[in-house]
């Protein structure tokens, strides 16, 4: 009789333990799972945190360019200084402003009078550019026509077609009637000439050597129907 007590004591003792043992798992997993879907809500949420954060700042960011862009078009002095670093080459010009580089047309009527005549002071001021690539780089900003592209394009080939020259480095852009065009080059300045016949042009240029003997050629061409009715402004 006692050892039958005692079994059933010890019977009880471990189903007791077991239950025990089961219960503290079931708590254990149920807090494991509890603190891995808390940890995954904490991220979820900073990574939305993040996601609005970065949406908060693009639309800040698009919303100031977009005032930014109404004042700048509603106050022309605005534009003007935020524009100085890029004209300054112009200071130092008495005819050309950052007015004649606001459109194709404004640009063509720079260099072109209403009855077709060239500008002399325009033409004068462009070579007295000291940095002749701020001046392209300014055309380059010009919305170009078809027109100013192929131009473009045409000046390109016939510039790299050039026999006997060894163009080392190169900048130009057209836009309207006029193309502006510097390049560095090895060889003799005849064989250059032949790059103002890319198109029908009125046509300018300037030639000079460094004292390694590179030289560059600095031009400005105008589209024209007849080259031989070329006539400046006085």
């Amino acid at each position: 009789m006692l050892k039958i007590m005692i079994g059933l004591i010890l019977a009880s003792f471990v189903v007791g333990a077991y239950l025990y043992i089961q219960d503290t798992d079931t708590g254990l997993l149920q807090a494991v799972k509890s603190t891995s879907s808390d940890t995954l809500n904490i991220s979820q949420s900073r990574q939305d945190f993040q996601k609005s954060k970065a949406a908060d700042i693009d639309t800040l960011s698009k919303d100031k360019l977009a005032v930014a862009s109404e004042y700048a078009l509603g106050e022309g002095k605005q534009v003007s200084v935020m524009h100085d670093d890029e004209y300054s080459f112009l200071n130092e010009l008495d005819y050309l402003t950052s007015h004649h580089f606001k459109s194709a047309a404004d640009f063509t009527s720079a260099f072109l009078n209403d009855d077709g005549i060239v500008k002399r002071a325009a033409i004068v001021d462009t070579f007295n550019v000291n940095d002749f690539q701020q001046l392209i780089e300014q055309v380059e900003l010009i919305e170009k026509s078809e027109n100013a592209a192929m131009r473009e394009q045409v000046l390109s080939e016939t510039m790299h077609s050039l026999d006997n020259v060894q163009i080392i480095s190169e900048n130009y852009s057209c836009a309207g009637k006029i193309c502006v065009v510097s390049f560095h080059f090895e060889g003799n300045d005849e064989n250059v000439e032949p790059l103002s016949t890319f198109s029908s042009n009125y046509s300018f240029t300037n030639i000079s050597a460094d004292d390694t003997g590179i030289k560059q050629l600095k031009a400005v061409y105008i589209e024209a129907d007849d080259p031989s009715t070329l006539r400046l402004t006085q």
